[in-house]
């Protein structure tokens, strides 16, 4: 019985369409809205999937290794900062950083190493005076063995003139 009551609703409910193109284009529109957002749900889960796979990665071999290397590297430029040098970005990167690695309570380990060999090599680095080729006020000094060349050629022009 229930399914006569039923079939006859539909029928009294087709019979009340009065307008069949509203209709048409009602469900043309709910198409293409349907159509968007399974597009734009593919994209969604699309890009949820590269993220999950980037996340995968951080989470891996890969991602320990990367941001081990930059809390090394970060370690090591606040010691060198701490230890009084001048420029530790630039120190930094004559250090060897694959000698460098982090201990249990994340200090960097073969620290004072790496400085030591950067020094042996680059001992300019570490001092101003050798950083500027010689004595920093050779002439300040009151040492007139030598004569400023600047000071002699400035006398030369001058005797020129007169």
């Amino acid at each position: 019985m229930e399914t006569e009551t039923e079939s006859t609703q539909e029928v009294t409910q087709a019979e009340e369409i009065k307008d069949p193109k509203a209709v048409l284009e009602a469900l043309e529109r709910a198409k293409n809205d349907a159509k968007k957002y399974r597009e734009r749900l593919e994209e969604l889960e699309a890009k949820n999937n590269e993220l999950a796979e980037s996340i995968a990665a951080l989470e891996g071999d890969e991602g320990i290794a990367l941001w081990k290397g930059k809390a090394i590297a970060l370690s090591a430029k606040a010691e060198l900062a701490k230890s009084g040098i001048a420029d530790p970005e630039r120190v930094f990167g004559f250090m060897d950083a694959s000698t460098l690695d982090l201990d249990d309570e994340g200090r960097v380990s073969g620290f004072e190493e790496a400085v030591a060999d950067v020094k042996t090599k680059l001992p300019e680095l570490f001092d101003n005076k050798r950083r500027v080729g010689g004595s920093v006020d050779a002439f300040a000094s009151g040492d007139t063995a030598k004569e400023d060349p600047f000071r002699a050629a400035a006398k030369r022009a001058a005797n020129r003139t007169q």
